[in-house]
């Protein structure tokens, strides 16, 4: 079954959480602070706004309905097709949801219908971004000064999503933020709060923890004051380090999701856009960070469109049921003024959508779609054939300047070996280094430039699945090198050479970054979802590969041939090998 979300499991997640743990402090801690230092510069806060972090979006939703003053016998404006957390943090607070009717293209709050549910009890506006595309942010904040109430918006959909070139939280009154299990950035479970100033910060790093007035300080320091006053109710709200740490592996990768996930929408849009009976969200995306991809399905025909779906091995979901349906919630003023509402949360489908998903799901999954409504197929994405010239280009020397940043290691990078004019300090480190590490290799042999150069200008040039990058520190130093061996186009499946380190580093580290940044563009640039790689048995190397987060899959006996040029080990096939191995691995997100 095709599912509708799926997150990001990789060797940057599985290492952060086994650093956590290994730090050995669970509670609210260092990874905290980090998280939410990052994150404030990710959402490009000023100096006088502030993040704090907590467990989940409906802590945050309800500590800054605190924060805006929400308490018993108060309403809230909300639309009602909005998430049961949102509802759950208003009556938290003792008050009710006020409810005003949706836009038909961005599925907000209307503002035009605002002012008029605007009464004495009203505190707080909850602007949600549906899907992550924006709503009309800016006219609900101008009726909100206009009438002295406060504004939350809700974004949990909407993580790196801008309005007018600011990312939302960076702007306005207050902001909301999930980073739960399904989101686009995930913290297995997380939230976050913005708030304009840090005086009201200050009021919420005590609610988070119990009420406790235990300093920032102490407890980012990984350590508890076991002597402290509380002022106030409070909440166990704070997240944990493994949490943090989690989040923390996944906001370097973030722009590539948003990036990617605007991708496979737009894609969607093209193969599904003028189909009667069948509305595709009225966006292009330009500055949302999307969270899923809903579809309208009108005339009654969403269950059985749904239902077909699911004969067809793909799954879909229903975001939301509207709030008003529940019997907790009928009795809410507005709750039978919102047509719009009703029209369209009869409608929704929410379709699969995930970060680093192949074009053959979004394919497979619009055929389906067409076919139920009668369209003809689908036709196949060209996007491998504009991988593969990328591939070209770079090595060809047609992208100039090319190069791919090691992440976690300001200034160093990952620089393409052009095969068709090699520079001449490339052809003599790869010369040098392979005489040097001649044992690491299936075919032991002594290399000279001229060699080395027919190599390069030869076998990977002649092959479109293969690149090497040479691996540079700050200064210039050339370390060593990565590359991919073989790409897989129609599993989007990439081989990856042995790393090769030719000098020591300065820096600790950074050849295990080097891999993964590799593999992080080729998920990007090259929509490639699996890695393997295959090193000899006693290759000091098979250790490292297991530390960037490579398991081993199958081991093959090895037997050596002698040949003109040297020695040459070859697969057994069932005969007893030598006591050498071909280790076959495969990483953890493979």
């Amino acid at each position: 079954m095709i599912p509708v979300f799926k997150p990001v499991i990789d060797a940057f997640m599985i290492k952060a959480a086994t650093d956590a743990l290994e730090l050995g402090w669970l509670g609210m801690g260092s990874y905290v602070r980090e998280f939410e230092e990052s994150l404030a510069n990710y959402f490009e806060l000023g100096p006088d706004r502030a993040l704090i972090a907590v467990n989940t979006c409906t802590s945050a939703l309800h500590l800054a309905l605190r924060v805006a003053g929400v308490g018993p016998g108060d309403e809230v404006i909300t639309p009602a097709l909005n998430n049961i957390g949102d509802f759950q943090a208003i009556g938290m607070c003792g008050a009710r949801p006020v409810f005003v009717d949706i836009c038909d293209d961005d599925i907000g709050l209307n503002p035009e219908l605002i002012e008029r549910a605007i009464t004495p009890k009203v505190k707080a506006i909850i602007a949600l971004h549906y899907m992550g595309v924006p709503c009309r942010i800016d006219a609900i904040l101008q009726i909100a000064r206009k009438h002295g109430i406060r504004v939350i918006e809700d974004a949990a959909h909407a993580t790196g999503t801008r309005v007018n070139g600011r990312r939302i939280g960076s702007y306005g009154d207050l902001s909301c933020f999930s980073f739960d299990a399904i989101k686009t950035l995930t913290c297995i479970d997380g939230g976050a709060v913005i708030v304009p100033n840090k005086k009201e910060a200050e009021g919420i790093y005590p609610a988070r923890l119990l009420g406790m007035t235990q300093p920032n300080e102490r407890l980012y320091s990984n350590s508890r004051a076991y002597q402290f006053d509380v002022l106030g109710q409070g909440f166990r709200y704070h997240l944990a380090n493994l949490h943090a740490s989690i989040g923390l592996s996944q906001l370097k990768q973030l722009d590539t999701f948003v990036a990617n996930r605007r991708e496979y929408s737009l894609r969607y849009n093209e193969l599904l856009g003028g189909i009667e009976g069948l509305i595709v969200p009225q966006t292009d995306f330009a500055d949302a960070s999307v969270f899923h991809y809903v579809i309208r399905v009108t005339d009654n025909r969403r269950a059985d469109l749904a239902a077909f779906l699911k004969s067809r091995g793909i799954d879909t979901g229903i975001h939301w049921l509207p709030g008003h349906g529940f019997t907790w919630l009928k009795s809410c003023r507005g709750a039978n003024e919102i047509p719009m509402t009703d029209r369209i949360g009869g409608e929704i489908l929410t379709l699969p959508l995930w970060s680093f998903m192949p074009d053959a799901v979004i394919e497979k999954v619009a055929g389906e779609i067409r076919a139920f409504f009668g369209r003809p197929p689908v036709v196949a994405s060209t996007r491998t054939l504009d991988r593969a010239q990328l591939l070209s280009d770079i090595k060809q020397g047609n992208r100039a300047d090319y190069e791919i940043p090691i992440e976690g290691f300001p200034g160093a990078r990952l620089r393409p070996v052009t095969t068709a004019n090699p520079r001449v300090d490339d052809v003599a480190r790869l010369t040098a280094w392979r005489n040097r590490n001649h044992q690491s290799f299936l075919s032991e042999f002594t290399a000279t430039e001229a060699r080395t150069r027919g190599w390069l200008t030869g076998s990977v040039t002649a092959d479109d699945s293969r690149i090497l990058f040479m691996i540079e520190e700050r200064s210039g130093l050339v370390l060593g090198y990565v590359g991919l061996a073989y790409i897989d186009w129609a599993n989007s499946y990439g081989e990856a050479d042995s790393v090769v380190r030719g000098e020591r580093a300065s820096a600790p580290g950074i050849m295990g970054a080097a891999v993964k940044s590799l593999m992080s563009w080729g998920r990007r640039e090259l929509q490639l979802r699996g890695y393997g790689v295959r090193v000899l048995s006693d290759n000091p190397a098979l250790e490292f590969y297991h530390k960037q987060g490579f398991r081993e899959q199958r081991r093959v006996p090895l037997r050596s041939v002698r040949t003109a040029d040297g020695i040459v080990w070859e697969e057994t096939s069932g005969i007893a090998g030598e006591g050498r191995e071909l280790v076959h691995m495969v990483h953890v997100d493979s």
